[in-house]
C-alpha cells in the first residue's frame, strides 16, 4: 500500500505504534515492523543506555527474520528527555524519533 507516509518513513503499510513507555518495548516495536508499520519504543524516563538496549533488541528481532517489511523507531518525551540521550536517539536511530511535549 502506498500512501505519503509509507513512502515518508519507507514502511509497507501506514500503522504506527504508539510509543507508550512501559508497554511499547522491543517485543511490541519489533512486532508491529514485521507487519509493516513504525513500531517506535516508548522511551519514556529510561537512561540512554537502557534505550539504546532496547532498541537493539528490536533491531535484533528484525534481523532474525525475513518477515521485516517496517522499521523501528523511540518515541521520546521532551522534558523527561536528557540533551545526551537525543543526541544519541538521533545518531543512531534511521526511521524515527517522536517527540512530543505535552501543554503545561
Amino acid at each position: 500500500m502506498h500512501t505519503p507516509l509509507t513512502d515518508l518513513l519507507q514502511i509497507n503499510v501506514p500503522v504506527i505504534a504508539a510509543p507508550m513507555a512501559g508497554i511499547s518495548g522491543p517485543d511490541v516495536a519489533a512486532a508491529v515492523a514485521k507487519a509493516g508499520g513504525l513500531g517506535l519504543i516508548g522511551a519514556g524516563y529510561i537512561e540512554p543506555e537502557r534505550l539504546t538496549s532496547m532498541y537493539n533488541a528490536a533491531l535484533q528481532q528484525l534481523s532474525s527474520t525475513a518477515e521485516a517489511h517496517g522499521a523501528v523507531g523511540v518515541g521520546l518525551i521532551n522534558f523527561a528527555c536528557s540533551q545526551v540521550g537525543c543526541m544519541l536517539c538521533t545518531e543512531a536511530l534511521h526511521h524515527g524519533v517522536w517527540a512530543h511535549e505535552p501543554s503545561r
